[in-house]
């Protein structure tokens, strides 16, 4: 069983100079065990935080970060939606599908009321 990594977030912020930064170093991880952190960036005050979090999620390729995206998509800034968008293609799972034809579907009707 691989040893605990120490997680560098505390108080929901991250303890360091560079939060994007850390979120993109978890990310290159790809470890599952970043869930939860990642998930916590999601919800991070600076959007730049916010979109590495998502692309962390993706690269994760773990079914389990779905949920997650729920977030990312109803973010206020499009780059943190984009990214959520791309990082569910990157899981590859029938459920990220699901999730991507629901925003395909929403988009096309935003299209039809102009």
């Amino acid at each position: 069983m691989p040893m605990p990594m120490p997680m560098p977030w505390a108080g929901g912020g991250i303890n360091v100079r560079s939060p994007r930064s850390s979120v993109f170093g978890l990310g290159d991880l790809e470890d599952p065990q970043t869930i939860g952190v990642m998930t916590t960036a999601l919800g991070d005050s600076e959007a730049v935080v916010r979109g590495t979090a998502a692309w962390a999620l993706g690269q994760i390729e773990d079914e389990a970060a779905l949920p997650q995206f729920e977030r990312g998509l109803k973010d206020r800034t499009a780059d943190v939606k984009q990214m959520s968008i791309w990082a569910i293609g990157e899981i590859e799972s029938a459920r990220g599908i699901a999730m991507l034809r629901a925003v395909r579907w929403a988009i096309g009707n935003i299209d039809n009321r102009r």
